[in-house]
């Protein structure tokens, strides 16, 4: 019998429950998912509100609640489509390490769009005193990134090499 177990009200379960869809945390149990519930702020968006610009410093990581998100790349004077996410995604993972900047645009959509913000201070905070979190957060960020790697080589082939992926390899310097 344990004699100290946790219990939480209905909106730290709803969260949690919630937490358990997105990719970043699903593996960690509820009580290290518990962590970050003081530091989950809500935040509500407008239509075509930025949420962060390339450049930017990276203080938070996002997840959305409801409402889509745009993410895209500046190019000369155009914005290039890159993807958009919907409820249970997070973006800009690159918050979960220090002194990053953001890598590309982050605009809400046609309709309200309501986030979880997780600020970056507290993120390094967790890691800090748990260090068994911060090693499956960070193991489930290079299970995504190896996936985004798999697909940028799968486009390339598919598209026949429409731009030198050996300039992306050394642009990385992966030392390969």
């Amino acid at each position: 019998m344990l004699w100290f177990k946790r219990h939480y009200d209905k909106q730290e379960e709803d969260k949690l429950a919630f937490l358990d869809n997105v990719a970043l945390f699903d593996t960690l149990s509820k009580d290290e998912k518990s962590y970050f519930l003081p530091f989950l702020h809500t935040r509500q968006y407008a239509p075509n509100e930025v949420v962060f610009f390339r450049g930017d410093a990276s203080q938070a990581l996002y997840i959305i609640v409801e409402g889509e998100v745009e993410i895209n790349v500046d190019i000369r004077n155009d914005f290039e489509h890159i993807i958009k996410l919907s409820k249970y995604s997070s973006f800009g993972d690159n918050a979960l390490l220090n002194n990053q900047t953001r890598i590309f645009n982050a605009i809400i959509q046609e309709k309200n769009a309501i986030l979880y913000v997780l600020p970056h201070l507290s993120i390094q905070e967790i890691f800090k005193n748990y260090p068994v979190i911060k090693a499956k957060i960070l193991e489930n960020l290079a299970e995504l990134q190896d996936a985004y790697f798999r697909n940028i080589c799968d486009t390339y082939r598919e598209g026949n090499g429409f731009f030198e992926l050996r300039e992306l390899f050394l642009k990385m310097n992966l030392g390969f």
